[in-house]
């Protein structure tokens, strides 16, 4: 699924890109092929921000061994630049794999910004006991390469040596013929990524995996995936079950037709007198379902300056919304005399009276004791 610059040489080194963006408590993975470069968009809390990213040339067919400077060793480049101020960012080295046997001080990196040496270190056992820590983000070792470092609007170019050092010690011969994987990632502040984010359900609470949506999670999370590019936002899609995450690690099912039907608010469950409703994703941990026939033409908000809007064309406040109050719960709202207790939570409730329905306070009389929510059992599986 995710392309990988796979690296042939005495020591197997696969070094793939992957940067977290993070914004409040969302996070977005993405990845560059090093032999692209590659253009991403991110948002910023104070509004719209580009960062380019450029990894530079894939090294192919390369050998790794003693050699007298880090130039004979691998080398990767990373460009970065935004086009507004204010970002910053940390730099990690993720240590997936490294047998033991390269655990040597001789087994070197150091990183660059320009001809400023940023970080330098090692691969063995003393400094890595110091140096590394456990990544909350996936669980991995990794070394702090950069913290809290500025993103400019002039491009900035940042090199990745890594080497073993041939002219200041021995190199044991536990070093030869042995293969390590690193990876590069970056967490950031005030910025998402546009790539969908696969959701890690690997330590998923075991009282919830007979629900329905750890049940859509693992469908998608075990399904072999295809990358699909849609408006310059790369999507995982699972093609077996018609599920793609966003960037916000939601599943949602996508195209025209998929198996995504369920019965809902049944006189008795699972399947006395059901209406069919459609699966449109998992939201944190929540499915969300959408109804498959229209329960009449009401207004989202039909009110106008006199009733509390700043127009004719009611509220755009999802909170105070006319809408929302029909839909819901008396104690998900605050009542609003100007309502005059029309549509007060009458679909929730499965009652009839009148609605508000067309512009300007207008009202319609409407019934839902036949298509509103029928029962308490259906009431006590909505979450808010």
């Amino acid at each position: 699924m995710k392309n990988k610059s796979k690296l042939y040489m005495i020591f197997s080194i696969t070094l793939l890109v992957v940067v977290l963006i993070v914004t409040g408590t969302t996070y977005a993975y993405y990845q560059w092929n090093t032999s692209t470069s590659e253009e991403t968009k991110i948002t910023t809390s104070v509004g719209g921000a580009t960062v380019y990213f450029d990894g530079g040339s894939a090294i192919e067919n390369a050998n790794i061994r003693p050699v007298e400077s880090k130039d004979y060793g691998i080398k990767k480049e990373i460009s970065i630049k935004a086009n507004t101020s204010g970002l910053t960012f940390n730099l990690y080295l993720d240590l997936l794999t490294l047998p033991d046997g390269l655990k040597d001080s001789t087994f070197k990196f150091q990183l660059y910004s320009g001809s400023t040496l940023k970080k330098e270190g090692n691969f063995g056992s003393d400094y890595l006991d110091s140096n590394t820590s456990t990544c909350s983000k996936n669980n991995t070792t990794h070394i702090t390469l950069l913290s809290n470092e500025t993103v400019t609007t002039s491009k900035v170019t940042y090199t990745l040596y890594i080497w073993i050092d041939g002219a200041s010690g021995v190199n044991p011969n536990t070093m030869m013929n042995q293969s390590f994987s690193f990876i590069l990632h970056a967490e950031g502040i005030d910025a998402v990524l546009n790539e969908g984010r696969i959701p890690d359900i690997t330590n998923y609470p075991e009282d919830q995996k007979q629900t329905l949506a750890y049940k859509i999670l693992s469908d998608y999370y075990y399904a072999d995936k295809e990358d699909i590019s849609n408006n310059g936002v790369t999507y995982h899609y699972d093609t077996e079950h018609q599920l793609m995450a966003d960037i916000d690690s939601n599943v949602r099912y996508y195209g025209a037709n998929p198996n995504n039907y369920v019965y809902f608010n049944c006189d008795t469950y699972p399947s006395t007198k059901c209406e069919t409703w459609r699966i449109i994703g998992v939201f944190n941990g929540k499915v969300k379902l959408i109804r498959t026939s229209s329960i009449g033409k009401y207004s989202w908000d039909n009110k106008d300056t006199s009733t509390g809007a700043e127009s004719a064309y009611g509220k755009n406040d999802w909170s105070t919304a006319r809408l929302m109050k029909l839909l819901n719960p008396s104690n998900y709202y605050k009542v609003d005399s100007n309502d005059n207790g029309y549509g007060q939570s009458l679909y929730y409730n499965a009652k009839s009276g009148t609605c508000f329905s067309g512009q300007n306070n207008a009202t319609t009389s409407c019934n839902f004791t036949s298509t509103g929510i029928k029962n308490d059992t259906t009431r006590n599986i909505i979450s808010e």
